[in-house]
C-alpha cells in the first residue's frame, strides 16, 4: 500500500510539476515575441504543493521593456 501512496504521490507532483514547466515555458514563449527574455523563468512546486512559476533575476532593460510595452497596450485607444 505504501508503495501505491508513493507512486501516487508522485504522480500528483510530476502534473503540478509539468504545469509549472509549462506555464514558464509558455511565458517564456510569448516574451520572446516582444523581444524580451527573463533567462531564469523557471516551473517549480512550493512546499505547500501549489504549482509556482519562478522568475528569477530579470535583466533590468528586459524588465522596462515589458513594463512599457504592457503600460503601451493598456493604454492605447
Amino acid at each position: 500500500m505504501a508503495e501505491t501512496t508513493g507512486a501516487r504521490q508522485r504522480m500528483r507532483w510530476n502534473a503540478k510539476e509539468t504545469i509549472a514547466t509549462n506555464a514558464a515555458t509558455e511565458l517564456r514563449e510569448t516574451l520572446a515575441l516582444i523581444g524580451v527574455s527573463f533567462p531564469d523563468v523557471a516551473g517549480s512546486e512550493s512546499a505547500e504543493g501549489r504549482s509556482f512559476v519562478n522568475l528569477g533575476s530579470a535583466p533590468a532593460g528586459e524588465v522596462f521593456t515589458l513594463a512599457h510595452w504592457i503600460r503601451k497596450k493598456l493604454t492605447q485607444p
